[in-house]
């Protein structure tokens, strides 16, 4: 897998990640880092991670459980009535964010949406949304 898969920039740095692997900037310099295991050579992911969550994460005010099979804790969260790791809002989100890349991707557009009110609020065309339906058939 190449790329750095998902980027989050924020005032203080950027988190890079991608699966297996993740990128902390801060102030512009790397302060950990897991890319690739043949460049990366003496560390592990597990490892890094470790480090990386005893030096910037110890006094985090939110701490999300963590999920090595999304199946599994699915269907754990059956048994326990708990929301999954991955549960249907985040599936949504993820699944209108990659619609939008692909509509602005196809017309040439920069979108802006409104997750609010799932709408374009700019930059397009809100017909893009849906398609022309047959005969009496509407949404």
């Amino acid at each position: 897998m190449t790329g750095k898969g998902c980027s989050f920039f924020g005032t203080e740095g950027e988190v890079h990640v991608n699966r297996g692997k993740f990128e902390l900037v801060l102030g512009g310099k790397t302060k950990a880092k897991f890319w690739d295991k043949d460049l990366d050579k003496g560390t592990s992911l597990q490892r890094e991670y470790t480090l990386m969550e005893r030096e910037f994460l110890t006094n985090a005010k939110v701490k999300l459980y963590n999920s090595k099979d999304q199946i599994q804790d699915f269907l754990a969260c059956i048994k326990s009535r708990q929301k999954p790791v991955c549960d249907v809002g985040i599936g949504a989100s993820s699944a209108i964010a990659c619609h939008l890349l692909n509509i602005g991707y196809y017309y040439g557009a920069n979108l802006k949406w409104d997750p609010i009110k799932n709408q374009i609020v700019s930059g397009g065309d809100p017909k893009w949304l849906t398609r022309d339906y047959r005969g009496e058939w509407k949404v």
